[in-house]
């Protein structure tokens, strides 16, 4: 057996995958109903550019309005939590940073207003805490509406289709009547109905 038998035609092993051609998927497919990476970074995106407008406009709650949205909107469409989470966390540091450092390039006094809360607050006057301090605000008000968003939405019911058996109706009704409303749950005790 020579090395010539051990290759295919194209010179590489059998066993050894050829690249794929130009403008194919080179990893596995990605399930349906899952965002790409285009929509997470424009979600993150248009929340970190919410989140700034509205704090600048003093709309402190905007990182958990934006993740209480995020989640609902991703419970429905099916989006895994940590992508929401992830998402939602960005866009709120990301969101509330970009208007601190628009306020501090406008010649609004940051710093001085953070190193006296930070003072006041009992922690070293340094204003990196202060600001380290808001931005774990942000991130904790991300998270809370995040939950809560998924919480409150109901999970979707799966779609599952089935064939009729004989005894059933093309609907999945069985044919029968329903049973009468007068019957007692089975589930409760007797005299609980």
């Amino acid at each position: 057996m020579t090395a010539t038998d051990l290759t295919s035609p194209s010179g590489n092993p059998p066993d050894a995958k050829t690249p794929p051609a130009a403008g194919e998927p080179t990893g596995p497919p990605r399930p349906e109903g899952r965002p790409g990476a285009a929509l997470i970074g424009a979600t993150v995106g248009a929340g970190v550019l919410l989140v700034a407008a509205g704090t600048l406009i003093g709309a402190w709650f905007m990182p958990f309005v934006f993740a209480l949205v995020l989640g609902v909107l991703g419970r429905i469409s099916g989006a895994r939590r940590r992508l929401r989470v992830t998402a939602a966390a960005l866009a709120a540091v990301l969101g509330w940073g970009l208007a601190l450092v628009w306020l501090f390039l406008g010649d609004a006094p940051v710093g001085a207003v953070a190193v006296t809360t930070a003072a006041l607050a009992g922690l070293p006057p340094l204003a990196a805490v202060t600001v380290a301090a808001t931005l774990l605000v942000a991130l904790v008000q991300s998270l809370v509406g995040v939950w809560l968003g998924r919480t409150l939405t109901p999970t979707p019911k799966a779609r599952t289709t089935r064939p009729a058996t004989p005894d059933e109706e093309p609907d999945g009704s069985s044919g029968a009547s329903p049973a009468p409303a007068d019957d007692m749950d089975p589930r409760l005790p007797e005299g609980d109905a």
